[in-house]
């Protein structure tokens, strides 16, 4: 392999146990402001609306008090992204070996970017905090692609970023690392890259499209590239 593309949320960081502890501290503060409801009862309406628009929906707190008292309350907006926030910054962490890896890799001479379909704040700010941003010769997030994977639309734009560093890499020379067998398996195979599934924080079920490597941790990579 010539170069590595990851996937950032639950590949190289606990985006989904992050999110479960922050939402459930969000729902709490919501409750004690006055919102009624249990924190649970709120955690599980506020997983609801994520789900029906995007998990990173930046206006999560107000759509889902339109969805439950049709009407945006500041307060109760404020105390969950004060809490929201505080678990962020406590609780974000990369994968074991994470760092180690990626300075492997570079040690290596091989390209390794990020291709997400966060938005770009979003990506760079989890990056950022990790101490992770200058690890990676380039980072896609939906931002720049306008299409979330599996759309070839992504992955095509991620080897033409790629290829300003190494013209004629081919396709196959490519490795896309991932957490989702739909998303970022099922999308590399289709402009012919190689993919890797981050078993450690899969989040959906094997499809017809197998991937090439399965990783029980992020250093397994280093075997197989």
């Amino acid at each position: 392999m010539k170069a590595v593309l990851f996937d950032l949320d639950n590949t190289l960081v606990d985006f989904m146990g992050f999110k479960q502890k922050a939402v459930k501290a969000a729902a709490g503060a919501m409750s004690a402001a006055g919102l009624e409801g249990s924190p649970d009862q709120i955690a599980d309406g506020i997983f609801e609306v994520y789900w029906k628009t995007e998990i990173e929906n930046p206006e999560i707190f107000q759509d889902f008090l339109m969805d439950k008292i049709g009407k945006v309350e500041y307060k109760y907006v404020a105390a969950g992204m004060k809490a929201y926030r505080e678990v962020e910054v406590s609780e974000l962490k990369p994968y074991p070996g994470v760092v180690d890896t990626l300075r492997a890799l570079r040690e290596k001479g091989i390209i390794i970017g990020i291709l997400s379909d966060a938005r770009a704040l979003k990506a760079w700010f989890r990056l950022t905090y990790l101490g992770l941003e200058e690890e990676f010769d380039f980072v896609l997030s939906y931002t720049e692609t306008g299409e979330r994977k599996p759309s070839s639309g992504a992955f095509e734009r991620a080897v033409e970023e790629v290829r300003k560093t190494v013209p004629d890499i081919r396709a196959e020379e490519i490795l896309m690392v991932g957490d989702s067998y739909i998303r970022d398996v099922t999308g590399a195979k289709k402009v012919g890259m190689r993919a890797a599934i981050a078993a450690y924080g899969v989040t959906d079920e094997p499809g017809e499209v197998k991937p090439d490597i399965e990783l029980a941790n992020i250093s397994d990579l280093l075997e197989a590239v």
